[in-house]
């Protein structure tokens, strides 16, 4: 199937569209229940999932989605050449905290590689979004303003596109300022010894890709997707000490080791 690139403006309508669900909640004293991973999980999560859901199903009817609120067996999903992977509340706790570091995240994957992508941060009404043959852009339009475009050339020529800055004498770690763990900290010191400039980032947005990738799309849907997000390189082992017939244990114990 080729995929319209106005697919892409259809894509960011529903990722704001589910933001905005996202924030009827957020004031709310909302009820929180968790995972078997111990993660939280609100009405919100729920909700933006089943509009993400609809509203792709209806994009891309022919194309499977594979979402954090719902588990789909390795057997089932092994063999996709081309998936949208989505995650309807990525920072859950910081909702929690009303701190509005949250965002909505959607990505189609073809042959293991992200070919689309949009983050919104519905608190700050930040929309980015990229497709591997139009670059990445940011935009900060109004909701009213995107309800009026027609095309993506609109909503391109509305953002700043984003630059690709290299410095390959600067080696950058990104960690999460929330979670910021001995294991963590020992990983930066053994850098240290291999690469002297270091930069260390921390997250002001709680998107815990760590715990996310290691404890979640490691732990119950397998190495793709940490190669997908390509995480791993701020994980304490590395992606090809790990195969596909890895045992539950093994995921189980090396996402308690981080």
């Amino acid at each position: 199937m080729k995929i319209n690139k106005n697919i892409l403006l259809q894509l960011c309508n529903a990722a704001i569209t589910a933001g905005n669900r996202v924030l009827d909640f957020y004031e709310l004293d909302t009820e929180i229940i968790y995972k078997e991973d111990e993660s939280p999980l609100t009405k919100a999560d729920l909700d933006s999932n089943k509009i993400l859901q609809s509203s792709i199903s209806k994009i891309t009817p022919n194309i499977p989605i594979l979402s954090e609120e719902e588990f789909i067996a390795w057997d089932t999903r092994k063999n996709w050449k081309k998936y949208w992977l989505i995650d309807p509340l990525d920072g859950t706790k910081e909702f929690i905290k009303k701190n509005g570091e949250f965002t909505v995240n959607v990505a189609l994957v073809k042959n293991n590689q992200p070919i689309i992508g949009v983050i919104y941060v519905p608190a700050k009404n930040i929309l980015y979004f990229s497709n591997k043959n139009v670059g990445s852009y940011k935009s900060t339009i109004s909701i009213d303003e995107f309800k009026d475009l027609a095309s993506i050339e609109e909503l391109i020529r509305e953002s700043v596109k984003l630059p690709i800055i290299k410095n390959s004498s600067k080696h950058v770690i990104v960690a999460s300022r929330s979670h910021m763990s001995k294991e963590t900290k020992d990983f930066v010191d053994r850098r240290r010894e291999i690469k002297e400039n270091i930069e260390i980032q921390l997250l002001k947005k709680n998107i815990n890709r760590t715990k996310l990738i290691c404890k979640y799309h490691l732990y119950n849907y397998g190495i793709d997707n940490v190669r997908l997000c390509n995480i791993y390189n701020i994980m304490p082992f590395k992606v090809s000490d790990l195969t596909d017939d890895t045992t539950y244990n093994l995921f189980k114990n090396e996402c308690k080791k981080y």
